[in-house]
């Protein structure tokens, strides 16, 4: 388990970890297609897109379909992840264009079982220029002093298969 101020392999990589484990709805042009097998580092990643009943909805690995209508997401609590809430949305605005925007946030606990901090993010999912799936995070690591340690990461993921 990592401490506070010790560098996460990615958050967004870290987060995404939870969402297998365990997202408004804007006018129908902002909710971008992302599904494919994509190539992230040395790990293939499942994303899957799509409507049912005229809900947009996001999956990564075939696990828990994610809306996103703005409403409330509670995922369940790991032992050193509590009290997520993800509220999951499409948008259509610069620089991403058409993308998804995910609004975390969540408290970390250590392996004695004792909380460290607060992270609150806004993650941004969307195609890149040759079709790649990009991640980009940005937001706040606050420990229970209150310290606050910014978080700005992003990563792009080739397409290997649709």
């Amino acid at each position: 388990m990592q401490q506070v101020g010790e560098p996460m392999t990615t958050v967004t990589n870290y987060l995404i970890a939870i969402l297998f484990s365990s997202v408004s709805m804007g006018s129908a042009y902002a909710c971008p297609n992302l599904s494919g097998t994509y190539l992230c580092g040395h790990e293939e990643m499942l994303v899957e897109t799509y409507y049912d009943n005229s809900t947009y909805f996001l999956r990564f690995g075939g696990g828990f379909p994610f809306p996103a209508d703005g409403s409330l997401i509670a995922i369940p609590d790991f032992d050193d992840m509590k009290q997520i809430k993800v509220y999951l949305t499409c948008e259509d605005a610069a620089p991403y264009g058409a993308h998804l925007k995910m609004d975390y946030s969540g408290q970390r606990y250590n392996d004695q079982g004792q909380h460290i901090s607060t992270i609150a993010l806004d993650m941004h999912f969307y195609s890149g220029s040759n079709g790649e799936f990009v991640q980009q995070a940005m937001g706040t690591e606050t420990d229970v002093s209150g310290n606050e340690m910014p978080i700005s990461e992003a990563e792009s993921c080739v397409k290997i298969r649709p």
